[in-house]
């Protein structure tokens, strides 16, 4: 059974010691992380999601992002990581919204 995870509308520095715990009492199970009210990532959070993506593989376990909002996508873009890098779909954006 996969769990899902919804991430807090601000990722920055301040909840990146609380997500890696989250997600290391999750560890080894199926996961979708729901990032569709994210309205910002800072680069800590995202190094977290970034090394729990491949811990996931390593432990051949599925890890999957969505939905994802229009901010989020910008954010992690724009700090230079690709949405699949961290298995992140942007086919589940937000209602309401496109990328443009």
């Amino acid at each position: 059974m996969t769990i899902t995870y919804k991430l807090p509308g601000h990722l920055d520095s301040a909840v990146a010691a609380p997500l890696a715990s989250e997600l290391t009492d999750r560890c080894g199970q199926p996961i979708c992380i729901d990032a569709g009210e994210v309205t910002f990532v800072g680069t800590l959070p995202l190094q977290i999601l970034v090394a729990a993506r491949k811990q996931w593989a390593e432990d051949e376990q599925s890890f999957q992002i969505a939905p994802l909002s229009q901010a989020f996508v910008a954010s992690v873009e724009g700090l230079g990581v690709s949405l699949q890098d961290i298995n992140a779909t942007d086919t589940g954006l937000a209602a309401g919204e496109g990328r443009a």
